[in-house]
């Protein structure tokens, strides 16, 4: 199942917002996913398995390819859940649908997601966010099945708590 694409960003390129590299500005988002999930073994191990994508993985954290050009050669503009593993890929759906994964962006490069950077430096606060957001996750998955939240279990109790005393 297709997670994210470039296609998705038409619309911001298309209405020049990103400038001249149209929907290559949004590269960042997909590249500090995968770099996440191979850094914290949650890339899957098929992906693993192929000779292009860690040749070019390691060319990419030597900054020896562009973002976009591994993005458009390797993951074909499209970030599949197959290339996570089965325990983080509900997670990473759900992170991304629910924006989860925009709003850590947003708050970790205080930027908007197309002048996010185009270079693996400095990830570190980013994805000891992506981290809390995955402990986060399945907490509140035990005790809120149905739920999507990425936020402590406490502070959601606490919010809710509060949103009683307000009814």
């Amino acid at each position: 199942m297709i997670i994210l694409e470039l296609e998705d960003f038409d619309y911001w390129a298309d209405n020049q917002v990103t400038g001249k590299d149209g929907v290559l500005v949004f590269s960042p988002m997909f590249v500090f996913l995968i770099d996440w999930a191979y850094k914290f073994n949650k890339i899957d191990e098929s992906l693993l398995k192929e000779p292009e994508f860690n040749n070019a993985y390691l060319a990419l954290s030597k900054n020896k390819i562009k973002f976009s050009e591994f993005v458009l050669d390797i993951l074909d503009e499209k970030l599949l859940d197959t290339y996570f593993t089965e325990e983080a890929r509900q997670f990473i759906c759900d992170y991304i649908e629910y924006d989860g994964y925009m709003n850590d962006l947003s708050s970790t490069f205080k930027c908007a997601m197309w002048e996010l950077p185009h270079e693996l430096i400095n990830t570190n606060i980013l994805y000891d966010k992506i981290n809390r957001s995955l402990a986060n996750y399945i907490k509140n998955k035990s005790n809120y099945p149905d739920l999507c939240v990425f936020t402590d279990p406490e502070e959601l109790k606490r919010q809710q708590d509060l949103d009683k005393k307000s009814h």
